[in-house]
Order: C-alpha cells, then structure tokens, then sequence
C-alpha cells in the first residue's frame, strides 16, 4: 500500500525537477501540484476511513504519520508526529518484537507478527497483528516502514480457548468422543483412543459408535440412550465397553444430542468413564464390613446372618445352637510389653489354633479387640457347650511362640445356647447374653466359662444404667468424700485419714463402691473423678491443720487409678493442686492397687518416680491379690503397702493368713516400708497384726468411714490421748464412732 507520507516525497521530487523547466512550463508544474494535492487529499481521506490502523515511522521508531484507527486502537489520541512511543508494547512481549523487527531490518523483509500491547487510555492489555514492509532509497538501505495494525484480541482469546480446552480434553482421564448421526466416530480424546486400540485419525473415523458396546449393552445404547438423547437433549447411565482384547468394562456415560439451528440433530458427544476401579473399591469396602482384614475370619454381619439360619433349622430339628463369646485375658499386657504388631501376629496364632478346635459345621469369628466368637449350630446341653469350652482352654494352654518369647494365653468363655422346642429368640439376643456371661467370667477371675442365666441380663441392664448415671453424677454434685483413719498400733495415736469416695444417687441413694468404681474404670469417667477426690481431699486437709493449734499437718491418702496413673498430665495435676491448697507434699500420700500396677510396669515405675520427686508419698494398696514378686516390689519407689482385707479376716482362724501377714511384715521391714492393715473390725485381729510386726491398722474397729465434720472431733480427740492402749490386763482399745 503507498501511504500518503509516499505521495507527499513523490511530490517534493516532482516540484524539484520542476523548479528546473523554463518558464513556460510553470503552468504545467502548478496543474501537476494541483493534481498531487487532490491526490494525497483522497488518499488521507481513505487512509483514515480504513477499518486498520495505518502507521509509518522511520528507522528509529518515530511516528511520522498514523491514522485516527490506529490512535483508538492503542488508546493514544494525543501522540504527536515525531512521539519516540512507536508502539505501547506490553514488556514481555517487547524482546519478541524486537528480534523479529532487527531481523526483518537486516533481511529486507516484511515483518508479520502478533503480539500484545497496553493501552494508554484504560491500562487495558490488547492482542494486535502488525503488517509492515520496508522502504528502500536509491541504494536500497531502509529508510522508513509503512504498514498496518489489527486488534485481534477476540480472536486470539477464542482461539487459546480453543486450545486449552482441546489440551484438558486430551488429558482428561475419562473418554471423550464425537459421532455423527450415522454413529460413525469423529472425534476422540487420547483416553479414548487408548482404550479402543487407535492411535491414528483415520483409525478414529473408522469406528463406528455401536462396535464399542458390549454385545449386552448395545440395545441399551440404540434403545435407550440415543432416543433419550434426542427427545430431552442428555442420557445419563451405565453400560459395559467392548475393549479390542476382547473383554468388558462397566462405564458410567453421558451422551449428549448437538442441534443445528433449524432443530436437527448434528452430531452427538459422549463422556466416558470408567467405573473398574471404583467397582473393585466397592467390592473391598463390602468384603472390609463382612470380614476381618487382619485375621481373615468372618465379621459382626456374617456371623448374625449364619446364627439367625442356624437358630431357624434349630427349631425345626429340634436341638440347640451354642454361641461361645472367647475374650482373651490379659491381652493388652501383650500389647503394651511387645507392640502392637507383635499382639496383630498373636491374633493370628490365636484364629489359627481356634480354627483347629472348631468343627466342620461351626463358624469362627472375630467379634471385635480380642473377642471371637464360636457358632456352634447342633449342641445336645450345657454340659456338651461347657466340654467345647474346656477343649478351648486346653488347646490354649500350650504358650505360644512371639519374637523369640513364650507368651501364655489363657480365654474366658461365655456361652449362650438357643432354646428348644419352639423357644423364641434373635441372633441379637443370644449374642447379648453370651456377651453377658463372658463379662461375668472375666469379673469372677478369668480364665473360667460362665453359661448365660437370665439374672445376667438384669445385671447387664443395671450396669447400663448405672453407667448412664455415672456420666451425670460429677456435675450434679453427687459425689461425697469420707475419711477413714490409719491408727499407730504401737502408740494408738492417729497418723493419717484415707479419703473415700461415695456416691449418693438421688433415687438409689448410697451406691456401693464396688459396684460404680469398676464402671468408672471402664468408661474413663474415673479420671474426673478421681481429679475431684484429689482436690476435694486437699482442700480438706489444708482446712484441718489450720485448724489445729499447735500447726500439725494431718496426712490425706488417696486411691489412684490405673487409668490416673497411665495419665501424662498426672504429675502436674498432683502438683497444681498441691500449690492451689498450700498443701505440703508430704502431707499427700497415694494409693495404687497391685492390679493397677501390673497393666502397664514400666510406666507404672516412671510415673511414681516423678510422684516420689515431689515428694509425696506412696502405697500399694491391695497387696497380696496380685501377681508381685519380691523384686517387683523393689523397683517400685514405694513408702508403704496394704495388706488386704481377705488376709486379715482369717487371722484369728486361719493359720496361713498369719503366715501371710508375717511374711509380708518381715518384706516391708527389709525394703524399710510401712505396713498397712485394711478391714480391722475385732480386737483378736488387732492383736494378731500388731504381734506379726503391722505397724498400722485402720477398719470398722476404730470407726466406720466418716463426713469431715466427725473427723475433726477425732483428730480433736487424738490431740489429749491416744485412741486406744493395749493395757497391761488386756483392757480393750478404746471405740471412736
């Protein structure tokens, strides 16, 4: 194109030459000019009607001419001729046209590129496409450049689009594809291609829609989707692929119906995906529930189903099915002295042996933690359930081989059969009271089989509901603390009180010791609890040596738990609270039973230690009824233990309880412990436990537990005189309460 800058050098030419005529031809020369002017006029007037932006710019860069469209479409009306800006260019796309431009410039060339530009009005970034070409003086060198711009910026972002798209559906993992309304294909995605075996263009257009569907799923794809399809626009479902080897994969598809604008069908589009992965997920997630991934064995579901078939043709045959619920005992200590994958391999010892003891008709499972289950479905009595029981417990003698260590395992048993005779029963119902009398083997010392009787199930739902009080009790304030004194059998004289909790239920009133504590233990309630009693207890012995005259500390014992005890915070519970009364730690001593002790040893030892450092001292309460050796008992660092109660019962009758307390006596003077008696309740007794060497005693023969207020007149008491003497006539000690 010959730009109006052209026309006006032309014409600058035309004039000089002739500026050289002779006179005669000035004529000429001015109908020439007037014909140049008319020119340039009409060429401005089309140069700025064109719908392209027009520039010319010299070497450097400098604008000498450009038309109105190309000021609107770099938003730079108010550049002037000779504005250094040749170009708005957009900084990252300044070095792209710079080495095109320096190229063109040594090659001669037109330049023909695209780029982006920033617009001086708004700011706005705008796509443009620049045609230019060079102009050449008489010895060919460069000398400006004339050209054209278009805004291409719909364009070019349609197109990206286009390209991005394109590129997710190639790698999107779900199959795309495209067919006319013939059913031949004219499109698919990468996925596609892949899954039906083509890799070539002309490969796709030969395939055909109906030859990918299994033979199963085709009448579905003519019948029922492509008229779906054409009637509401989309068809949603799932069928089967045809793959080239041969075999079948389940799909989940839409396929979609394209119309033209006059209503009629032009292609169809298809998202494919494949459902193998997720139907064997779903196949896993069903065998998970159904049985146990770690031992192999059936789950809960299977065995319900099988017990409630086997109780149905128990009825009609007129015979019994025995369900056995097998706890483990003590497997935690597993656990806790190999490892939790030494107890999974100790699992699958304990299924392998139970396989070998179940017959060809029964059914083992796992019922959950280390409780199976033994569905017995033809049993003649209890007597015939109890034998198979027995066989169990015999079988499980034999220790077991974990890492390199003989490891004893011993089972508690608890048996429920099905009536007979039309009796009528659930699945449910008899694993509920199977689940019952294995509770009550493990409560009357393990390593026993119980048969269900119906006074189980009434002592289950009164432990359910006491446990459903226990979780109210705390924060409505039913809890109370009483204090039991610890009595010098040597001076008479009171050196401490144990604190004791109880529980005033508002309907039940009083409830036994025994019979919550265990529950606390099993829910985690104890804790709280617990934590309550501590403080309680502090608060009240700081209350009493204040009240005391001549400032002596009264010494507070408290029971801990094993859960307390396995508690991380433990130590700094202890030492709050302390601080919070003004409490020496002294002044604190804690009771731990021997059982407690035993569930985990190692922490048991950590945890008194840094009880110890603090200086409170220590107990093991119970002892005798446990499992503790000599050199058990001195690792623990104890001040005291406390005989149990079962020992000092039989003093005065039986000889081996004295042997008991005397052995004990002579232990706790060599490691250099105090010796506590429990259950005092005669004065034969309490003769006996001071002749064996006890050094304290408290029980029923002093005083029954007691409210604060009554202790305090005790200690009161104690302050004139001890309360008993032994007397040298035998007179006896004297009774508080």
């Amino acid at each position: 194109m010959i730009t109006i800058t052209v026309v006006a050098f032309a014409a600058v030419i035309v004039l000089a030459a002739v500026l050289g005529v002779s006179r005669r031809d000035r004529r000429r020369l001015a109908a020439t000019t007037a014909m140049l002017a008319e020119s340039e006029s009409r060429l401005r007037m089309m140069a700025e009607t064109v719908p392209a932006g027009i520039f010319h710019v010299d070497t450097e860069g400098r604008r000498l001419y450009v038309n109105p469209k190309l000021t609107e479409i770099t938003g730079d009306p108010t550049v002037a001729p000779g504005d250094a800006r040749a170009w708005l260019v957009y900084e990252p796309d300044m070095a792209l046209l710079q080495r095109e431009w320096r190229a063109a410039a040594e090659a001669k060339t037109d330049v023909h590129i695209t780029f982006r530009i920033r617009r001086m009005d708004d700011g706005s970034v705008r796509w443009v496409h620049v045609d230019a070409r060079p102009l050449l003086d008489a010895d060919g060198e460069v000398t400006s450049w004339v050209g054209s711009t278009v805004d291409v910026t719909e364009e070019t972002t349609a197109i990206a689009d286009l390209r991005r798209f394109g590129e997710i559906l190639e790698a999107t993992p779900d199959l795309v594809a495209m067919v006319d309304t013939k059913g031949a294909f004219t499109y698919a995605n990468a996925a596609a291609r892949a899954r039906f075996g083509v890799t070539t263009d002309e490969e796709v257009l030969a395939l055909q829609a109906i030859d990918v569907y299994a033979p199963s799923s085709r009448a579905r794809f003519i019948g029922e989707a492509l008229p779906t399809a054409n009637k509401v626009g989309v068809w949603t479902g799932e069928v089967d692929l045809l793959l080239p080897d041969g075999s079948e994969v389940p799909v989940s598809q839409v396929v979609v119906a394209h119309r033209r604008p006059d209503g009629s069908i032009d292609y169809y589009s298809s998202i494919t995906r494949d459902l193998s992965e997720q139907r064997a997920f779903e196949e896993q997630l069903v065998q998970a529930s159904l049985y146990d991934a770690l031992t192999g064995l059936p789950g809960r579901a299977v065995l319900v189903d099988a017990l409630g078939t086997s109780m149905e043709a128990a009825l009609e045959q007129s015979h019994q099915v025995a369900v056995l619920l097998l706890g483990l005992d003590h497997f935690k200590l597993v656990n806790d002295s190999f490892g939790h994958a030494s107890g999974d391999l100790m699992l699958r010892l304990v299924t392998d042996r139970l396989k070998s003891v179940a017959g060809p008709t029964d059914l083992l499972a796992r019922f959950g933690g280390d409780v199976f289950c033994l569905l017995v479905p033809g049993v003649t009595g209890e007597a015939d359930a109890l034998a198979i029981a027995d066989h169990i417990n015999s079988t499980m003698s034999t220790p077991f081989q974990l890492d390199g260590d003989e490891v004893f395992v011993s089972v508690s048993a608890g048996i429920a059969l099905s009536g007979s005779g039309g009796t009528l029963a659930t699945a449910e119902t008899l694993l509920r009271d199977a689940d019952a009398a294995l509770h009550r083997a493990k409560d009357r010392g393990r390593a026993r089989s119980e048969l269900f009787v119906e006074d189980y199930r009434a002592t289950a739902v009164h432990r359910l509901r006491t446990a459903n009080d226990l979780h109210r009790a705390l924060t409505e304030h039913e809890f109370r603390v009483v204090y039991q004194p610890e009595v010098d059998l040597r001076t008479g004289h009171v050196t401490g009180v144990e604190a004791l909790v109880r529980w005033h239920h508002p309907e039940r009133g009083l409830v036994p010791p025994a019979e919550f504590i265990p529950l606390a233990e099993q829910t985690g309630l104890i804790a709280g609890i617990g934590e309550w009693v501590l403080d309680t207890a502090l608060a009240q012995a700081a209350a009493w040596s204040a009240a005391r005259h001549d400032g002596a500390a009264v010494a507070v014992w408290v029971n801990l738990s094993a859960r307390q005890l396995g508690d991380p915070g433990l130590v700094d519970l202890v030492a709050s609270s302390l601080r919070r009364h003004g409490v020496e730690a002294s002044q604190l001593g804690l009771e731990i039973t021997e059982s407690a002790l035993l569930e985990d040893a190692e922490g048991a030892v950590t945890a008194l230690s840094s009880l110890r450092e603090l200086g409170v001292r220590l107990a093991v309460d119970d002892f005798g009824t446990g499992y503790s050796s000599l050199s058990y008992l001195k690792r623990l660092p104890v001040d005291a233990v406390k005989i149990d109660r079962s020992f000092v019962d039989g003093l005065a009758v039986d000889g081996d309880d004295s042997a008991i307390v005397a052995a004990v006596a002579g232990m706790a003077r060599a490691l250099r412990l105090t010796t506590i008696a429990e259950g005092v309740e005669n004065l034969d007794q309490l003769r006996a436990l001071r002749r064996l060497g006890c050094d304290l005693a408290q029980g029923y023969f002093f005083t029954t537990p007691q409210p604060p207020s009554h202790i305090s007149r005790l200690l009161e008491s104690d302050r004139s005189g001890p309360l008993f003497s032994y007397g040298d006539e035998g007179v006896p000690p004297q009774r508080v309460g």
